[in-house]
């Protein structure tokens, strides 16, 4: 069953790459520079982008890596909402985590 769920997330590699690009934005700015005209100019499926990103556990990285860059703005509002709550719970986790050690 994990199989077929990790093929039905890796089956769309236009936005495998998206999501990669957009953990690349602050060490390579080519990738910052092809992204900011993605985000302006195209038409993203937002759907697909969350379930690839949470699916990899990267959506709080992306969410600072866009708020860094100014790029939020580009998003649907409620998909920022939705990045800076899943932002807050990995980081509270992660400080109780570390109270813990």
């Amino acid at each position: 069953m994990l199989k077929n769920s990790f093929m039905s997330v890796a089956d769309d590699k236009e936005i495998l790459f998206f999501v990669s690009k957009s953990l690349t934005i602050s060490t390579v700015k080519r990738n910052r520079l092809e992204l900011m005209k993605i985000l302006k100019n195209s038409k993203i499926d937002w759907d697909k982008f969350v379930k690839v990103s949470t699916y990899y556990n990267v959506l709080p990285a992306i969410y600072f890596n866009y708020k860094r860059f100014k790029f939020l703005n580009y998003l649907p509002e409620n998909l920022v909402s939705f990045m800076k709550e899943i932002a807050e719970i990995n980081r509270n986790r992660n400080s109780k985590i570390i109270k813990q050690a």
